[in-house]
């Protein structure tokens, strides 16, 4: 299709809806689009193509969409790089490469988490529609614009002048920029919105509490007390593990985790911790049940006598919350008891917090 096109924008320039018009004179059959697959969540790491029109030349990047049987949205991020923003316009064309519609949301640029900050949209696709381009509006490239910047959003100040009225630290200057770092993810077949998962390795910090006292810890805190008491189970956690979409379908995760618990002090408690799970992992949040393994564990009491347990296993319950792509907030509880080698047993049902990191 080639023709102009008037397009009348949200203007991402203030706090209003202020009609932005951008005139497009393009024929989109002259560039190449790439195929997008079901259930991607990857960088956009083809190279631009360039678009020529009157008043500017702008990046645009040109997908064909993936065949769905109903409604769904594809989810798109644009990330900052230093002080540059690349904003997005998206345009969606039907199969003959003739514009359907245009969109654009305000600019508001947010935390995205571990230091990164950009602009997500979620953007509504239809049976119907076919192609996919991301470009930017040409009148505002190459503009700064002053910022109100809180620790998780950013939004334009605009010309009302309110300006004047807040403290320089909290105003900074974003230049609009033809350069794009952009993050795309697509749904799954079955789902209406892409989902936040990973396949791979991560670490895993965490703390147990809970059980029964085994020993008493005489370690002197700086407060003047005693250490906390060695408990069946309990002790810090750093380990390994390994998760897999078993289903993206279901959102259904299998994870695999192996780990050192320990407790110091005058004496110790430790255990190598093993633990399998079954998860429904959904874009933030995460439930499952899994089982739970604490073997080759002692506590050693600080007058040296050592008590040792035979392997232990119980059944996990396990909520967690994730902060970014690779970053996550976890709550687990176990209903488990330890056995001593000489017969006595202990409570060790516990609670534990963790942080997952994957790599």
């Amino acid at each position: 299709m080639k023709g102009l096109i008037f397009l009348f924008l949200v203007s991402p320039l203030t706090l209003f809806a202020e009609p932005l018009k951008v005139e497009l004179n393009i024929d989109f059959s002259q560039y190449e689009f790439l195929k997008l697959e079901k259930g991607i969540q990857r960088n956009i790491e083809s190279p631009p193509q360039e678009i020529n029109l009157p008043i500017a030349k702008i990046n645009g990047y040109f997908f064909e969409l993936p065949t769905y049987q109903t409604e769904h949205h594809i989810e798109l991020t644009s990330l900052m790089q230093e002080d540059q923003f690349f904003y997005p316009l998206i345009l969606i064309l039907d199969k003959d490469k003739n514009l359907n519609r245009a969109i654009s949301d305000p600019l508001r640029i947010k935390n995205m988490g571990g230091y990164k900050k950009g602009m997500r949209q979620q953007i509504l696709i239809y049976p119907f529609d076919q192609y996919l381009v991301i470009t930017t509006p040409p009148q505002i490239v190459g503009q700064n614009i002053p910022m109100l910047s809180t620790s998780q959003t950013m939004i334009p100040i605009g010309n009302t002048g309110q300006f004047s009225t807040y403290s320089s630290n909290f105003v900074s200057t974003v230049n609009l920029s033809n350069d794009a770092n952009l993050y795309l993810q697509t749904p799954t077949e079955g789902n209406i919105y892409p989902i936040h998962r990973l396949s791979g390795w991560y670490w895993d910090l965490g703390i147990s509490f809970g059980g029964d006292k085994v020993a008493d810890n005489t370690t002197t805190d700086p407060n003047g007390g005693t250490g906390d008491p060695y408990n069946a189970g309990r002790g810090a956690i750093f380990g390994l593990g390994y998760h897999h979409v078993i289903s993206p379908k279901f959102n259904l995760v299998s994870r695999s985790y192996a780990g050192l618990r320990y407790q110091g002090g005058d004496g110790t408690n430790k255990g190598v911790i093993l633990q399998q799970a079954l998860l429904y992992s959904n874009s933030d949040w995460g439930f499952g049940v899994g089982i739970y393994i604490d073997t080759a564990n002692s506590v050693k009491h600080p007058d040296g006598n050592l008590t040792k347990f035979e392997t232990a296993a119980g059944p996990a319950l396990i909520a967690e919350y994730r902060a970014t792509e690779k970053l996550w907030f976890g709550l687990r509880f176990v209903d488990i008891d330890y056995k001593s080698t000489d017969g006595t047993q202990f409570n060790g049902s516990q609670g534990a917090l963790n942080i997952g990191l994957a790599f």
